[in-house]
């Protein structure tokens, strides 16, 4: 990071969702990242690092004037055993949960998985629901990040969470009723166990203006339509509204992978009930 890393402590390329692990959660004060892009003798593999900051008796971080910044050794890392087999490039985040087991999003596939402290899986999902408009690109089903909500979440409280019918069309669906044959694709719940952690996933597809609340099993419980596309992150409030940046479709100053320009608040129900745009000459959210 900042160009200080060295051939014994290599520098911890493209991170994303850097962020404190919250107080009374496992690791409570650390902090936890994913880590895109590392290098191997085969290829390129994402990793999750989380790491303790080596700091001075009043609090303030150890930062010395040159050379690497500590610490030399994340406290705790999930790698994939083959290491390859995990990589995303871009985008990508990671949340510790309650039971000590980490959630991850491995956003340029779509890829939402649960780790345990020992690295194994024990929850994996892949987003099944994409735009026809970018169906060609290489980031068809991807996500910028997703979000694993408690059971006892304030905004989920007095809720109907049951699958909702008929279910969205997935791009498998879509693909197929266009081509009159069934799909190869293989995407959705690909594994579970009940050593995960309850509760639901909260996702916003690139390629959907539709923000998903999923269950254990993938079923979605719950959806927000918007006329925009995901300005990548979407947040469920105490009080169940949704709240969801959103893309400018022709933003002024950039067009790139952190591009928002504009935020949404949404009832639980579905009704828009605030609409910002900040997106001029100068700024972009």
């Amino acid at each position: 990071t900042y160009g200080r890393g060295s051939e014994e402590l290599p520098k911890a390329s493209n991170q994303h969702d850097i962020q404190w692990i919250p107080e009374g959660y496992p690791g409570a004060g650390h902090l936890l990242k994913f880590v895109n892009n590392l290098e191997t003798s085969e290829g390129k593999h994402s990793a999750i690092y989380e790491f303790i900051p080596p700091t001075n008796d009043d609090g303030s971080y150890v930062i010395p004037s040159k050379g690497p910044i500590g610490p030399t050794e994340p406290f705790w890392k999930y790698e994939a055993p083959d290491k390859t087999s995990f990589h995303s490039s871009y985008i990508s985040g990671a949340q510790r949960l309650l039971n000590g087991n980490t959630f991850i999003c491995s956003g340029a596939k779509g890829r939402f998985m649960e780790v345990t402290p020992e690295g194994e899986i024990v929850w994996e999902f892949w987003d099944p629901y994409s735009n026809p408009d970018k169906e060609e690109s290489n980031n068809e089903y991807s996500v910028f990040r997703a979000a694993k909500l408690l059971p006892n979440h304030p905004g989920l409280q007095g809720r109907e969470l049951q699958p909702i019918e008929p279910q969205p069309q997935t791009a498998a669906e879509r693909k197929a009723a266009i081509a009159k044959e069934k799909s190869t694709e293989t995407r959705g719940l690909i594994f579970d166990s009940d050593k995960k952690s309850p509760g639901y996933v909260l996702f916003a597809p690139h390629g959907s203006k539709t923000t998903f609340l999923a269950d254990k099993s993938g079923d979605v419980i719950h959806l927000w339509k918007s006329d925009y596309f995901p300005g990548r992150s979407a947040y469920l409030r105490a009080n169940g509204n949704l709240l969801r940046g959103a893309q400018e479709p022709h933003p002024p100053v950039f067009k790139g992978g952190g591009q928002g320009g504009r935020i949404q608040e949404f009832s639980w129900d579905g009704e828009l009930l605030w609409d910002w745009s900040y997106a001029t000459e100068e700024h972009l959210l």
